[in-house]
């Protein structure tokens, strides 16, 4: 009796450590996807703004980090919150590509943002997938702007104020108010682009009166 009771608590042993390890490893594995992510977001936003940084040292920057966040996703698809760091950094680097005027490369580059995302359905979205396709709908819109296609750029836009405004609805975001607020910001100042100006000016009314409520 000692010893089967000796080998079940080995066995229960061995099973938390197993268990220990495995979560140990999950970590180290998503810090490194916090690392990339870190090194587009940190490093590529302030050599933006340096001088003396040539496009071509921050276009080896946004690529290292790039490089580092697709090899860690292509190790383990199903890690959701990989996919979700993938498509933030995803997001950086399109917009810096938009702010240096490479608008080819931040439209390939933006093509993948919310391909994971896609695979679950919408009424499963956690509130980080909302908040990531919101990102990605925005900044898509800005691109669409940067191009010159306004009717699309403002399609684009109202599409992610729609996710905006249900994500602040439900109040499981502190931040969800004021990223309604800008949504509202940016369809309104595409509405005025396009000579919308009385809808215009109602949602940047809404916006204001979102903020309101978050002061």
């Amino acid at each position: 009796r000692q010893t089967a009771e000796t080998q079940r608590a080995l066995a229960e042993g061995a099973r938390q450590d197993a268990q220990a390890n495995a979560e140990r490893a999950l970590r180290n594995f998503q810090a490194s996807a916090d690392q990339a992510e870190a090194l587009i977001v940190t490093l590529g936003g302030r050599f933006k703004i340096e001088p003396g940084v040539t496009r071509e040292a921050l276009k080896t920057i946004l690529g290292e980090g790039q490089r580092q966040i697709e090899a860690l996703a292509s190790q383990d698809p199903k890690d959701h919150y990989v996919a979700q760091v993938r498509a933030k950094a995803i997001v950086n680097i399109a917009e810096t590509y938009i702010d240096l005027g490479d608008i080819a490369t931040a439209k390939s580059v933006l093509s993948n943002c919310i391909g994971d995302i896609r695979t679950i359905p919408r009424e499963q979205w956690d509130v980080n997938d909302r908040h990531i396709v919101v990102l990605c709908y925005e900044t898509a819109s800005k691109l669409a702007n940067a191009e010159g296609n306004i009717p699309a750029a403002l399609g684009i836009a109202e599409e992610a104020l729609d996710l905006a405004l249900e994500t602040a609805a439900k109040g499981e975001n502190s931040n969800g108010p004021e990223e309604a607020a800008f949504a509202l910001i940016q369809v309104g100042d595409l509405l005025f682009a396009s000579g919308q100006a009385e809808l215009a000016q109602k949602r940047y009314a809404q916006a204001l009166d979102l903020r309101r409520t978050i002061a």
